[in-house]
C-alpha cells in the first residue's frame, strides 16, 4: 500500500503523454509503456507500430527527401517501460525493458535516423517503426531507478 503524499495514476494510451504517473516520496515520474506478443523470426520479441516523432524530428525537404534529426531535450522523469507480454503469457512472469527518455530518443532516434535520412518522404506521412529486441536488451530489468536523475 501507498503512503497517502504517494499516488500511482493510470492514464491510459488515449491520453498523449503518458500512461502511468507515479509519484513517490515527492518524486515525480512518467512512463510510457509499450506491451507486445510479436516475434521475429529468431523468436525475439519486437515492438511493431512505434512512433519515431516520440525520437526524431522529421523534416520534409523541397526535394521530396526528409533530413531526420534525433530529438536533443530529455525529460528525467520519463521512462519508456517495454514489456514482453507473449512472455507473461507463456510463463506468467513478463520480461520488463526499462529505458530513460534520454536513452530512448538517441537509441530509436539514431536508428530512424541511419534508416530514413535523406530518403523520400512517405507517401502515407507515417512514421511508423519497430523496436527490435536488440535495440533494447541490455535495458532488461523489473524496477525503475527511484534514486538520482539523468544526467
Amino acid at each position: 500500500m501507498l503512503k497517502d503524499s504517494n499516488h500511482i495514476d493510470f492514464r491510459g494510451s488515449s491520453i498523449k503523454g503518458h500512461d502511468i504517473e507515479m509519484r513517490i516520496d515527492g518524486r515525480l515520474l512518467k512512463i510510457n509503456a509499450k506491451g507486445t506478443t510479436e516475434r521475429d523470426s529468431k523468436g525475439f520479441p519486437r515492438w511493431v507500430r512505434q512512433h519515431a516523432r516520440n525520437y526524431v524530428k522529421i523534416i520534409p525537404q523541397i526535394s521530396g527527401m526528409v533530413r531526420i534529426e534525433v530529438l536533443k531535450e530529455y525529460d528525467p522523469e520519463f521512462y519508456y517501460v517495454f514489456v514482453d507480454i507473449r512472455k507473461w503469457l507463456d510463463n506468467k512472469a513478463p520480461d520488463f525493458y526499462v529505458l530513460s527518455d534520454k536513452d530512448a530518443k538517441q537509441i530509436f532516434g539514431n536508428k530512424y535516423r541511419k534508416a530514413c535520412d535523406g530518403i523520400p518522404a512517405r507517401k502515407n506521412d507515417s512514421d511508423d517503426m519497430w523496436i527490435e529486441y536488440k535495440d533494447i536488451k541490455r535495458y532488461k530489468n523489473n524496477s525503475l531507478p527511484l534514486t538520482g536523475k539523468e544526467q
